[in-house]
């Protein structure tokens, strides 16, 4: 399974993925870093921790508008490569069971997202320290952000991210062509947000709603965090129903066999 694992490591490290990393994880933070460059007076309030706001509101835009189109785009980047190559089945070739060759994938796809949502914490912290260079009375340099907060956080996102990771990695497999399962993951996360923002009771249910869902987070006014709890355990279970079918799908389709 490692070697499984490596080997898609491998098949990652071209320029597109890295762009695409790159963009999701330091986009965000550093349009935030201009903002607060060009105007603080309009995010901070003097003696009071401007870390929580800022983090706070940086969590908010990313899990709300961009870590769920990354986890689209990641996912069919990752299936579409094979498809673009030919090489399913000179992959089915390998003497590695046809579980470890999707398993190696499906780990990949969860680690490299991961691994975007750190990249955009790191910059989202450090690029705060050239806001106080420029304007002192941010006063990020004498107050300490809450780690445990953010990187609880962080972990929620994650989590009920999971849902999505599993259903996007499905459609992409079921879709030979890429534009479908884009479309679709676009179109039901329009849905999510809709629900969040209107029915938070059937979002509680839509598993594109559940990254939003992390914590009351004051935009949604119908939002009670007691129709929402359990989504974590929500959140595993469709990755893991998604994960099993897209096995059956793997193993069963002409085209790749």
């Amino acid at each position: 399974m490692w070697n499984t694992i490596q080997a898609e490591w491998v098949k990652l490290n071209q320029r597109s993925m890295m762009n695409l990393a790159l963009i999701s994880g330091l986009g965000l933070p550093l349009i935030r870093m201009v903002l607060y460059m060009m105007g603080p007076e309009a995010f901070v309030q003097l003696e009071k921790n401007p870390w929580e706001g800022y983090l706070n509101m940086n969590m908010t835009y990313f899990s709300l508008l961009i870590f769920p189109l990354v986890i689209i785009a990641i996912t069919s980047l990752i299936i579409h490569q094979e498809d673009r190559a030919d090489s399913w089945r000179i992959l089915l070739t390998l003497p590695n069971p046809r579980w470890q060759l999707l398993g190696g994938k499906l780990v990949i796809t969860v680690l490299f997202t991961a691994g975007v949502l750190l990249l955009f914490l790191l910059a989202s912290y450090l690029l705060a320290f050239p806001v106080y260079w420029l304007h002192p009375e941010t006063e990020f340099g004498y107050f300490f952000p809450h780690f445990s907060e953010i990187g609880s956080d962080a972990m929620k996102v994650l989590v009920y991210s999971l849902g999505v990771i599993g259903l996007q990695f499905t459609f992409s497999l079921l879709f030979k062509n890429q534009v479908f399962p884009l479309s679709l993951g676009v179109i039901l996360l329009v849905v999510g947000f809709i629900c969040y923002m209107a029915f938070p009771a059937l979002a509680a249910y839509f598993p594109y709603a559940f990254p939003m869902q992390y914590k009351d987070i004051g935009i949604s006014p119908s939002l009670n965090m007691e129709q929402v709890s359990g989504t974590g355990w929500k959140s595993i279970l469709v990755f893991t129903v998604s994960a099993v079918l897209s096995y059956y799908i793997f193993v069963s389709r002409k085209s790749v066999a």
